[in-house]
């Protein structure tokens, strides 16, 4: 089954999670990026299905403390590399699953 989720990956959100602040700004964001995306399709393909409407949002957190601002972007790439939402059964498991050593450039 498809699901209309969008996943925030935001390194510097730290092992504590988002602030209410980070989510309403990740909120706003996605808003306009989801919209932006659905104006396009809608223009390219008149007679598409897809709608706007429903989404929801994840944000999960990686569990690395004081990630510096110019290693933000390295990060994000290890998350959406390494972010598992497969459901098993009849319980979601949605974990990012760390290898042994820290991302780094040499890692890609």
């Amino acid at each position: 089954m498809l699901r209309k989720r969008i996943v925030v990956l935001d390194p510097q959100a730290g092992p504590f999670g988002f602030t209410s602040d980070r989510v309403k700004f990740h909120e706003q964001i996605s808003h306009a990026i989801r919209g932006a995306f659905f104006k396009c399709v809608q223009t390219l393909f008149s007679s598409w299905p897809g709608t706007c409407d429903g989404w929801t949002r994840e944000f999960p957190t990686l569990m690395i403390e004081k990630i510096a601002s110019e290693e933000s972007a390295i990060y994000s790439l290890f998350m959406a590399r390494h972010y598992e939402a497969r459901h098993y059964g009849t319980r979601p498991r949605r974990k990012i699953y760390v290898p042994i050593a820290e991302p780094s450039s040499k890692t890609f």
